[in-house]
């Protein structure tokens, strides 16, 4: 039995896409729309995580509709056949979550990882492609389709580490020294963290 708070937040059988779904928060969104009543839609770039995702999900869900896409976010075309298959189906998509980024491990990363007076351009780039780009390609698809069928909801995540400094001492590594000590990089963080609906219009559904 739901409560009354819960209903505010009940999506029955609203697509609701995720991207980056494969990741620790990726799969923590899926679930939540699950628990909702909404229908996820997940994409990832690793295939083979995004297997074991579905996998978990339809055991934990046994009775939930959801669909997977090993899809680049970065490509606007990749994003696109989402969307036409989504639509060739018979479906509409009701919401986005842009949650994919580049955020390595930082008990796995070697020395010196992510200092700025060492970082890569080449991952700079990579990361504000996936974090940035891709979230503006995301929305600009889903966003156009949502705007098209007058409702729709686009929720941008973004680390806490876009509005605060991360504590860099979490992440020392024992006998190393401090200029060889890895840091949390600047590109793990977005300007913030925000959502807007798009207002209905005449008796949308």
């Amino acid at each position: 039995m739901r409560n009354s708070y819960f209903e505010r937040f009940y999506i029955k059988d609203q697509l609701v896409v995720i991207t980056g779904a494969a990741g620790l928060l990726g799969e923590m969104h899926a679930y939540a729309v699950a628990e909702a009543g909404g229908i996820p839609v997940l994409l990832d770039i690793n295939k083979s995580r995004l297997e074991e995702l579905g996998r978990k999900f339809q055991t934990a869900y046994p009775q939930n509709e959801f669909y997977t896409y090993v899809t680049d976010i970065t490509d606007k075309c990749s994003v696109k056949k989402v969307l036409d298959d989504l639509i060739s189906k018979g479906k509409v998509v009701y919401g986005l979550i842009n949650n994919a980024a580049n955020n390595p491990d930082m008990k796995n990363v070697g020395k010196g990882v992510g200092r700025l007076e060492e970082f890569d351009s080449d991952v700079w780039n990579k990361d504000l492609s996936v974090g940035l780009t891709g979230a503006f390609i995301c929305s600009q698809i889903f966003g156009t389709h949502m705007a098209e069928n007058k409702k729709g909801v686009i929720i941008n995540i973004s680390s806490d580490l876009g509005i605060i400094a991360p504590t860099q001492y979490l992440y020392e590594k024992p006998g190393l020294e401090e200029w060889q000590q890895p840091k949390k990089s600047v590109t793990i963080s977005s300007p913030g963290k925000y959502s807007f609906t798009l207002p209905a219009q005449g008796k949308g559904k």
